[in-house]
């Protein structure tokens, strides 16, 4: 009877170390999410990349040369409407797109600098 397995304190240890895992996951994801060398529109991994502030959301994204371009058109759509020299393709959908990006990408941010978050990118995964 001196030989008796510890199975609380076995499955214990292994709740700890799914919990680590997780944490260590999450940590990476949002790390990855808020790399200032991918452009928040296509991904692309690209130099230079360009922050730029959409002042109706006060929201910041980095974006590479093309998405740029074509971020510097949305506002002139969305100061002009629809100019002669826009591709076909600039239309109220595009431009809503545009937006629910934006609008996504403040969400995020405000969901990324919550106190919760802040938190746990600060903890170590292994509860030490």
């Amino acid at each position: 009877m001196a030989n008796v397995i510890d199975l609380g304190g076995r499955k214990k240890r292994m709740e700890d170390q799914r919990r680590a895992e997780r944490v260590r996951r999450f940590q990476s994801t949002v790390r990855c999410v808020g790399c200032g060398l991918r452009c928040a529109k296509c991904g692309l991994h690209a130099e230079p990349i360009s922050a730029v502030t959409h002042p109706g959301l006060n929201v910041t994204v980095t974006l590479c040369p093309d998405c740029l371009d074509e971020y510097t058109d949305l506002t002139q759509y969305a100061a002009q409407g629809f100019q002669s020299h826009f591709p076909a393709w600039y239309n109220r959908e595009w431009f809503q797109l545009w937006m629910a990006f934006l609008e996504y990408q403040a969400a995020a941010s405000q969901y990324l600098n919550s106190a919760e978050v802040l938190t746990a990118l600060s903890d170590s995964p292994d509860g030490d």
